[in-house]
């Protein structure tokens, strides 16, 4: 296989209509003729489109002025790296409240759809102490492996998630809507702000498959046209084929946008296998385990996902988000 899927004019042997999924949702609704009562809609999507223009093109600028998003991208957008044991006890230490918090809760402790069954989000306006020391952690922790003088120097810790994974969470299933039938993909994507570096730090052990690792699939095993991306970010949110405005936005946009970041969950597994561009993206990801690193950082415009917990196995981790300075 050569470094790169060769590109055709808008995609890498991919196109709306191997999307069999997508494509029977949005025909089997039955659509009323465009007026203008859907104006607004539309709107929403354009506007979305032209502040993910703006930021990837800033994103480009970044890669080549920042020195950590360089070094990401150079690595192919994943650098994992293995902390001193001391670090991930101290993470653990202060925020060992919280966590008693989501090991004793249920599914009842989710707010929305957008997030997680069982965690609790920390940001600078509101956790600003515990924000600062996690971040010292880190950066020490890097220092300390002999890293910290070429990464993370111009970036900030903006928020971090504390997660626990477990395998009767219900937000795997918020696109499929059905667990018995998800694609060997589902869940994959990209993020739609490429301005930001991530980082997952396990809290616990993952060192098999049961426990849901985090995975990647690297710069190197593909490519997406920049008309496919931007317009893939700008439909994060919108992907609700019940809705009618959704589906005569895919109508009337041409077929070359009809890309989205979150594209693992809206395959079955015979797009997967006709599509060069699919079976890429499941052969070559790269998941990791405790046994060789406890953390990952990576540049979230690269596709990656967190997994299924299963036979009763959970996982515990921190999912920091750091921006430019």
């Amino acid at each position: 296989m050569s470094k790169y899927i060769k590109i055709k004019k808008f995609y890498p042997d991919f196109s709306f209509d191997d999307l069999s999924l997508v494509k029977h949702r949005i025909l089997s609704i039955d659509c009323p003729r465009f007026h203008f009562s859907h104006l607004s809609f539309c709107f929403k999507y354009l506007r979305r489109l032209l502040r993910q223009s703006t930021l990837y093109l800033k994103y480009k600028y970044l890669v080549r002025q920042k020195n950590s998003l360089s070094y990401l991208y150079q690595k192919n957008g994943v650098f994992p790296v293995r902390l001193k044991d001391s670090y991930i006890t101290e993470f653990i230490d202060i925020l060992k409240d919280d966590i008693a918090d989501l090991y004793s809760s249920d599914n009842s402790t989710r707010k929305s759809s957008t997030s997680y069954d069982c965690a609790k989000v920390y940001t600078r306006k509101y956790s600003g102490q515990i924000i600062n020391q996690i971040e010292t952690r880190l950066k020490n922790g890097l220092l300390a492996i002999e890293v910290g003088s070429r990464f993370l120097s111009d970036y900030y810790l903006h928020s971090f998630t504390l997660h626990l994974s477990r395998p009767q969470d219900s937000h795997h299933y918020d696109i499929s809507g059905d667990p018995e039938h998800i694609s060997s993909l589902h869940q994959l994507h990209y993020d739609p702000d490429p301005l930001n570096i991530k980082l997952i730090t396990y809290l616990s052990d993952v060192s098999d498959h049961r426990y849901g690792p985090f995975s990647y699939v690297p710069y190197n095993r593909y490519k997406i046209h920049f008309a496919n991306r931007v317009s893939g970010a700008a439909m994060c949110g919108l992907t609700n084929f019940n809705d009618i405005n959704t589906s005569l936005l895919y109508k009337l946009i041409p077929k070359p946008l009809h890309f989205f970041n979150i594209i693992g969950s809206l395959v079955g597994e015979h797009d997967i296998n006709s599509s060069r561009f699919l079976s890429t993206l499941k052969s070559d990801e790269v998941f990791f385990y405790t046994d060789d690193f406890n953390s990952i950082f990576f540049d979230p415009q690269g596709f990656h996902r967190g997994g299924y917990c299963l036979d009763g196995k959970s996982r515990l981790n921190l999912q920091c988000i750091f921006k430019p300075l």
